[in-house]
C-alpha cells in the first residue's frame, strides 16, 4: 500500500481499540446483568400506590419527600409558594387529625396542579398528584375504620 493507504497506523488502532473497550467496560458496569436484590425503585413506588400498603401517618412522610423533589422543580415562584402553602396545610391537618380541612387542602392542592399539567412541569405535578391519592386513600382509610368497628 502507499504510506497514505486507508490503514491506521498501528499505534492508533490501539488507543482506540483500548478506549472502545474502557468504554465497554464502563457501560457494563452502569448496567448489571442480574436482577438487583431489593425491589426496584420503580416497584417500590407502584407498591405504596396502594392504601393498604400505606402505614398509618404515612401521609406525613410522603409529603414531604414530595415537596422537598418536586416541588423546587417549578419555575413559577408564585405558584410554588402557593402549592408548598397547600401541602403544608394539608400535613398540619393530617397530624391534628382534621379530615375536613385536610380534604379541603387535598382540594385547592388538586385544582392548581389540574390546571398546570400541560406546563414544563407537567410529569412533576403528576408525580404530586399521585401523592395526593395516596394521601387522599389513606384519609378515606381512616374515616372508614371507625365504621368498620362494632
Amino acid at each position: 500500500m502507499s504510506e497514505h493507504g486507508s490503514r491506521a497506523p498501528a499505534g492508533r488502532s490501539a488507543a482506540g481499540a483500548a478506549v472502545a473497550l474502557a468504554l465497554a467496560v464502563g457501560a457494563c458496569a452502569d448496567a448489571p446483568t442480574r436482577p438487583p436484590s431489593e425491589p426496584a425503585a420503580s416497584a417500590a413506588v407502584s407498591s405504596a400506590a396502594s392504601p393498604a400498603a400505606l402505614a398509618p401517618g404515612a401521609a406525613g412522610g410522603l409529603l414531604a419527600d414530595a415537596s422537598g423533589r418536586l416541588l423546587p422543580s417549578l419555575a413559577d415562584a408564585r405558584a410554588r409558594l402557593q402549592l408548598r402553602g397547600y401541602l403544608d396545610a394539608l400535613a398540619e391537618s393530617l397530624d391534628a387529625g382534621d379530615d375536613a380541612v385536610a380534604r379541603r387542602q387535598l382540594g385547592l392542592a388538586r385544582k392548581l396542579i389540574a390546571g398546570r399539567l400541560e406546563s414544563a412541569e407537567g410529569a412533576d405535578l403528576a408525580a404530586l398528584a399521585l401523592t395526593l391519592d395516596q394521601v387522599e386513600a389513606e384519609l378515606d382509610q381512616a374515616a372508614a375504620a371507625p365504621a368498620a368497628r362494632p
